[in-house]
């Protein structure tokens, strides 16, 4: 795929809580994340296992130095990116919580749909950001309103 100009993008979505990090998973990990192009992930909870580097900042970073743009989520705290050698933050905007179920896909749909459209990477979270704020704070299945994708 990468040899025909796709681009990969990997959620790491590790959930080493509930399913560990033996050295078996590590390694399909690491050979996920060093063909991916975009590296996502939300929290120390899943950076950590896959760097050893409990610091979110600092682990995420490890992944960037790689060669990897990292989009480094953490609930209502800034989000981080790390492209290259730059780094930027983008502000969550604060959100009444109704249910969170489901909210790192969301942000993972709207990146993705607005990487796709050829957005700036700060666009690209922002929209994210919005998007997923916006379903988190509503109750059910949601139609996105026009407002939202803009």
């Amino acid at each position: 795929m990468k040899q025909n100009g796709s681009v990969f993008v990997f959620d790491l979505n590790v959930r080493a809580e509930h399913y560990g990090m033996n050295a078996e998973r590590k390694k399909a990990y690491d050979r996920m994340i060093s063909a991916a192009d975009i590296v996502l992930g939300s929290g120390a909870e899943e950076f950590a296992p896959v760097t050893g580097i409990s610091d979110l900042h600092d682990a995420a970073k490890s992944i960037a130095e790689k060669g990897h743009i990292v989009i480094a989520r953490n609930g209502s705290l800034p989000v981080t990116i790390f492209d290259g050698d730059s780094e930027e933050t983008v502000e969550v905007k604060p959100v009444k919580v109704i249910c969170s179920v489901g909210a790192g896909d969301v942000f993972n749909g709207a990146f993705l749909h607005a990487y796709h459209e050829g957005r700036p990477l700060k666009e690209c979270v922002e929209f994210a950001n919005d998007t997923a704020g916006y379903m988190i704070s509503h109750e059910g299945h949601l139609e996105l309103p026009e407002e939202v994708l803009r």
